[in-house]
Order: C-alpha cells, then structure tokens, then sequence
C-alpha cells in the first residue's frame, strides 16, 4: 500500500504544479532582453513538449502463482515486456515543467479452463499521470539536459477474454474484471537537444502499482519502465 506521508507529499507537489499553471508564459521569457530565444537550448528553456515514449517495462514486484488452485485459471506473465507511453507538458518555468501521460503495458495472457473450453485474454495495466519535472541544469551539458520528477495519479488494471473456443471465437469484455488503485511515481532521465524543436530523451520511472484486491492471481504489479522517446518542443 501506498505510504501515507508520500502521498500527502505528492498530492502538495502536483496542486502546486497545477497553481503554478496558471502564470502567464510571457513570465518564463523574461530574460535580460525581449529578443526571440538566439539557439536551440535557449528554445529548450522557454517550450513546451507533446511526445511519445516506447520501452521496456521490468516486473520488480513478487512473482504471482501462474494458476489457481484449480488449474481452471492460469496467467502467464512475463518479467519484461513492452510499455507505451504518451505525453504532453507545460513549461513552468525554466526549472519546472509540468506533465500528463497516458500509458499502457501488457503484462501478459490469462486462460480460463471450462472443461474442454478455453477462453483466453490479457492483462493490461493504463497509467493516468501528472508529474512535476525540474530541470536542475536549465542550460544543460552540452546537447544534454538532466530532469527529475515525481508525481503520481490513477492505475487501471484490466482483465478480459478477447477469444474462446466456445462458440463464436471473438467476444467484447467477456470476463472483464478490473481494478483501480491511486499511487505515485518517480523518474529520472534526459533530453537530447537536437533542434529548436526536436528533442530526444531517455527515462527511467518507478511505478509501484499495487491493487488492493487480486487481479488475475495477484495484486503487486509494480515495475520500472526503462523507455526512450521523442518529442516536439514548441512555445507561444
């Protein structure tokens, strides 16, 4: 279960992204002249971002039975497997941005024994997050730009059986079972600067989903996603 002190702590930091939201952008351009941003990091500094992020996502949470005590269920998950992410920010400030994303991971095939039947289907974890990210070194290191964030949000998990053995081979949300649960994250990376409005970045992020019911034989899905993305600066 998520630690109460961190959650008050997360729930402080995001109301003041959300506040500091507010300010008028022709706040972060006040620079010692009103000229326009004279090289790419100088863009960097000044823009927002709209992106896409692909990776690996790592189990690092307890192994899971792979059935019931039946056999009647069984899941196969894997330890790694591919998470997909996208995302769209605000600049804060020079030092502080301000992010939502919307991810998804697969985490592998449930079946379902009726007999001679089968009716087989997937997990998926969706991610519903806000971040604060500060940038400690605004100008970078060269081409690159150092970050940090912590934020947290909703985790929806989804069970279902998208083909059975049993009559037609395709149902919608046959045996749907989910779960929901608030947490937090926390994350460290990179952008590589390519142009005033192309960037690159890698990212590594601690998502410490954790259900308070089973899910598919277990409630512990928490993970590291290990990801590289792109993304388009672009500021009014």
């Amino acid at each position: 279960m998520t630690h109460p002190v961190l959650c008050r702590s997360t729930a402080l930091v995001l109301a003041m992204v959300l506040l500091a939201t507010t300010l008028p952008m022709s706040a972060l351009a006040q620079d010692d002249s009103n000229s326009a941003p004279a090289t790419k990091m100088d863009w960097h500094r000044i823009s927002h971002q709209v992106g896409g992020r692909l990776g690996i996502w790592s189990h690092i949470g307890e192994d899971s039975p792979s059935e019931d005590e039946t056999g009647n269920f069984r899941a196969d998950f894997s330890d790694q497997t591919f998470y997909l992410e996208g995302f769209v920010g605000l600049r804060i400030s020079p030092l502080l941005f301000g992010e939502f994303s919307l991810g998804v991971v697969d985490r592998g095939d449930v079946t379902i024994q009726e007999g001679i039947d089968q009716r087989i289907g997937s997990l998926l974890i969706t991610s519903f997050l806000l971040h604060a990210r500060v940038y400690p070194i605004p100008n970078g290191i060269g081409n690159f730009v150092p970050w940090v964030s912590i934020g947290g949000g909703l985790y929806y998990g989804r069970r279902n059986v998208t083909f059975t053995t049993l009559g037609s081979p395709y149902w919608d949300n046959l045996d749907q079972e989910s779960r929901t649960a608030l947490g937090y994250s926390v994350g460290a990376g990179t952008d590589l600067v390519l142009a005033s409005t192309i960037a690159l970045e890698t990212q590594v992020r601690w998502m410490p989903v954790e259900f308070s019911e089973n899910l598919a034989l277990t409630e512990d899905y928490r993970g590291l996603a290990f990801t590289i993305g792109i993304k388009y600066l672009y500021a009014k």
